[in-house]
């Protein structure tokens, strides 16, 4: 299996704990006077990296909630079932985290993907974590109800895939794309109609397929970098793991969702990252596929690389804009991050939610910024 072979207005802000008792529009103006101290403006039940994670805003709060994941033990035995949800009200002077109910039936998994239709959250794939460090890549997925917090298994994969990118489009169809099926890369492009809860097979992704990759969709939109592929080696049976800067654009046919024309576009500035949080979003207009954090050197869930070496967190932050077609470059993170499954936007705000931070530990923290002028 995968894990187990050897071999972010002017600056970024991060803002004070709500508890302090501030208004959205105070915290704001104090974060720009005072951008570097705070990292976080709260906390999740408990730490988690690499889990599933969706964002719902209400007239009264704002809700994140978190699927699955790895424990802060960082062995098979730490893969996580448990759902976590945070709440922040309007005016930012309150905010809560407890636990939700676990999926029914559900074992821990790792690499699983959430995505937000309505009041509805979709969980997809992840893999599960053996005692014997069998890992298998699961094909349910399960619709949560937010309003009323109960779980239905509603459909599975076609292909069973975890470390997958997932979008949304139209509010109202899912797309998966490649990721590790088993004991390979997919190429696949897995679309889930949720008012059918039928299947679609768009265009195949044409670069070599990934896991661990990131990227976004904004209007007909795409983009996909990064990541992990497979090199065989020369030693019969025997292949390697190696991050790839590869980038790629994909326009979905308005007609005809299955149709996606993908091109090549030239990589993203720096080096290539894994499991960077992204997503795509409209910021002050402009169609952005946005990245931020992730790390240079690809690894196992534990945070240690496939090359024995300890994977370091980024603090980068980057975005496409569609419109303009080129690469721009934002205020890093004040502190680095990885090992994310999706990046929350809520109109106004960004959103890390858990992670790795240095040294491979695991947080629970709720991490919110903005863009700054781009660079480019």
């Amino acid at each position: 299996m995968k894990h187990s072979i050897c071999s972010l207005t002017l600056c970024l802000l991060l803002i004070a704990l709500p508890g302090c008792g501030r208004s959205q529009d105070a915290r704001r103006a104090a974060a720009e006077t005072s951008p570097a101290e705070l990292t976080a403006i709260g906390s999740l039940s408990i730490p988690i990296s690499n889990n599933a994670v969706a964002l719902s805003v209400t007239d009264q709060d704002t809700r994140i909630y978190s699927f699955f994941g790895l424990e802060s033990g960082k062995t098979w035995q730490d893969v996580s079932n448990r759902s976590q949800l945070w709440q922040q009200t309007q005016d930012g002077t309150t905010y809560k985290a407890r636990l939700l109910p676990s999926p029914p039936g559900a074992s821990g998994r790792l690499a699983s993907t959430a995505q937000q239709v309505g009041t509805t959250i979709y969980l997809f794939g992840g893999y599960t974590v053996a005692e014997d460090h069998t890992e298998v890549s699961t094909p349910e997925v399960y619709a949560f109800d937010v309003i009323s917090e109960q779980y239905q298994h509603v459909t599975d994969m076609p292909v069973p895939v975890d470390d997958a990118v997932s979008m949304v489009y139209q509010n109202r169809y899912i797309i998966l794309v490649s990721g590790w099926h088993q004991d390979r890369n997919v190429e696949h492009v897995q679309i889930l109609d949720t008012q059918t809860m039928s299947w679609l097979s768009g265009t195949p992704f044409p670069g070599e397929p990934l896991f661990g990759h990131s990227g976004g969709l904004i209007d007909e939109t795409m983009v996909i970098c990064d990541g992990v592929r497979i090199v065989p080696l020369d030693e019969p049976g025997k292949r390697e793991f190696r991050i790839t800067d590869a980038c790629f654009i994909g326009s979905i046919d308005p007609l005809d969702l299955t149709r996606i024309d993908w091109q090549a576009i030239p990589p993203h500035p720096g080096t290539p990252l894994y499991r960077s949080a992204s997503a795509g979003l409209r910021w002050q207009d402009d169609p952005l596929i946005v990245f931020a954090g992730g790390s240079s050197n690809p690894y196992n869930y534990n945070g240690i690389g496939y090359n024995d070496i300890p994977s370091s967190p980024s603090d980068r932050v980057f975005s496409f804009n569609v419109q303009q077609s080129t690469w721009q470059v934002h205020r890093p993170l004040a502190v680095p991050s990885m090992d994310h499954r999706g990046l929350l936007y809520d109109g106004q705000w960004l959103y890390l939610a858990g992670g790795m931070h240095a040294g491979q530990r695991t947080t629970g923290d709720i991490v919110q910024f903005t863009l700054s002028d781009p660079t480019r």
